[in-house]
């Protein structure tokens, strides 16, 4: 079936990528704004001889993606995101628990509640891949993915990989077209 976050088309478009012989060359795949994993699993499978690095930031979902790693020996599973440079970032802890607390009297879950900010490391693709070849990267990290181009223009420029972005022609207009000119430079 289809997940929330590779498309259907999107899959049919990367199994044929696959499918052709040579087409795409050697090298690991990263599934960056890995959510729960889903599609991390998806490209295991298909891509069973790969590296496939998920990244991800939010504690809940790295430990479902931890989960399905334990039976699929080439996913690596990392907790943080990736950027234009390496350090750190933080997110507001209550992204944590969002959706996660069941209210008692009205029986519906309800947003996090929790006060302060939860701290990640941030990677640059170049920095993660300076010894490693990477052949494909799906970048969904929720509105970065300028950011994650920056911080992978010497990968890029070396291994000429396939990647995705995610963007929003119509609803996000200027991001979109920032990321198009990143995509193009």
């Amino acid at each position: 079936g289809t997940s929330m976050h590779i498309e259907h088309k999107l899959r049919s478009t990367l199994h044929a990528l696959f499918a052709v012989a040579g087409l795409v060359g050697p090298g690991a795949v990263i599934d960056a704004g890995a959510n729960n994993g889903q599609d991390t699993k998806w490209l295991a499978n298909l891509l069973s001889s790969r590296q496939v690095f998920a990244v991800e930031p939010l504690e809940r979902n790295i430990k479902k993606i931890r989960a399905v790693a334990d039976a699929h020996s080439n996913i690596v599973a990392i907790r943080g995101s990736l950027g234009n440079t390496t350090g750190t970032d933080s997110y507001p802890a209550a992204l944590e628990h969002k959706f996660d607390q069941l209210d008692d009297k009205t029986r519906k879950y309800k947003r996090g509640t929790s006060a302060g900010r939860v701290t990640i490391n941030v990677l640059t693709v170049d920095a993660l891949f300076a010894d490693k070849v990477l052949a494909l990267a799906h970048w969904d990290v929720e509105g970065a993915e300028r950011q994650v181009l920056e911080g992978a223009r010497s990968t890029i420029a070396r291994d000429r990989p396939f990647f995705t972005v995610e963007s929003f022609p119509r609803t996000g207009r200027r991001l979109h077209a920032e990321l198009m000119q990143a995509v193009r430079a």
